[in-house]
């Protein structure tokens, strides 16, 4: 019912704060689940995506799991 209440605008701005936050979460759990990484590196990962959030996520989205296969 709520959703039906909303604009476009709101809408938007829910999908801004949603698709982030819900990448960011898949990323760390990918991270974590990988079992290419030594602990060392998955440790360095989860550091930077903890710490940097939303471009942590995407640095290891194009760097880390990409270098992992």
């Amino acid at each position: 019912m709520l959703l039906m209440n909303l604009g476009i605008e709101e809408l938007g701005v829910l999908f801004l704060l949603v698709f982030p936050t819900i990448f960011w979460l898949y990323m760390l759990v990918q991270c974590i689940k990988n079992p290419r990484l030594k602990d060392s590196e998955k440790a360095f990962w989860i550091l930077i995506i903890l710490f940097l959030n939303i471009v942590g996520a995407i640095l290891y989205y194009f760097v880390g799991e990409r270098n992992s296969a």
